[in-house]
């Protein structure tokens, strides 16, 4: 499943402590299709793009980032914006991003509901609800490249504690973590939660994870799919990997993958 994936470590030139940040988008309940995104990169690239982030928040007169807020232009926030300065602030956001260009990596994975009624039933003994599925899938899916490069040692995440489902990621992430093979295999490790109206890098998973949220269920006028600029520079400017799971991918990673992890 993730052989063809590139390996985007190429700068990594000494043992490296990586930080990922993770947030969801439309997960409130009765959602057709569930995601996960973020971003991660070295402790330094991070240090670089929070200042630099900050001053953009600071020229447009907002407290923080809030990705769903901004595109319906409702809120405290955003209210009495108009096309214009929505499209200027997002210029600006990705600019900042842009300076850790080739060091700061993106990914987002996302879970159709239709699917996860398709195919869980052929998984009787597989215990998941879609939100859990979802997490473990972008957790395997993003740290398992990690691990190839022999300079990675450990990637600490950081996840949105304002999440309307962040206690349930969170008590599956712990889960996880005390499963060894895991977290020897990932490398992920520690797991904090945060607030993300505080913490930069989880406005950057929630730009992440909302912007690919839109591509996969974009907008559309008279049919056609009204391109999504940002998601495009995120994507062009930046190592990415992800997409929305398939049927043979999910069958796949119940029947294979999961085992590996999980099985006694």
């Amino acid at each position: 499943m993730y052989d063809n994936w590139p390996l985007v470590l190429d700068w990594c030139d000494s043992l490296m402590f990586l930080e990922a940040f993770l947030d969801d988008s439309n997960s409130h309940k009765g959602a057709q299709v569930v995601v996960f995104g973020g971003a991660v990169a070295p402790k330094s690239s991070w240090n670089s793009i929070i200042p630099q982030w900050k001053a953009v928040l600071k020229k447009f007169n907002v407290e923080y980032f809030h990705a769903s807020e901004l595109n319906n232009l409702k809120g405290d926030l955003y209210g009495g914006w108009d096309e214009e300065k929505r499209y200027q602030f997002l210029r600006k956001l990705t600019n900042v991003l842009k300076s850790e260009k080739r060091r700061l990596n993106i990914f987002y994975i996302g879970v159709r509901k239709s699917l996860y009624d398709e195919i869980m039933p052929e998984f009787p003994t597989v215990k998941l609800s879609i939100i859990q599925l979802s997490c473990e899938w972008s957790m395997i899916a993003c740290f398992i490249p990690f691990v190839r490069n022999k300079h990675i040692k450990r990637v600490a995440l950081t996840i949105d504690r304002g999440s309307r489902i962040w206690s349930q990621t969170m008590t599956h992430l712990n889960k996880l973590t005390k499963i060894p093979r895991f977290c020897d295999e990932t490398k992920v490790g520690p797991i904090v939660t945060e607030d993300k109206k505080k913490v930069i890098p989880l406005q950057v998973a929630d730009l992440v994870a909302y912007e690919f949220y839109k591509d996969i269920v974009p907008d559309r006028i008279n049919g056609r799919k009204i391109p999504r600029l940002t998601w495009y520079e995120l994507r062009t400017n930046h190592p990415a990997r992800g997409g929305i799971l398939k049927v043979a991918g999910m069958r796949e990673y119940l029947e294979e993958t999961r085992k590996r992890y999980f099985s006694k």
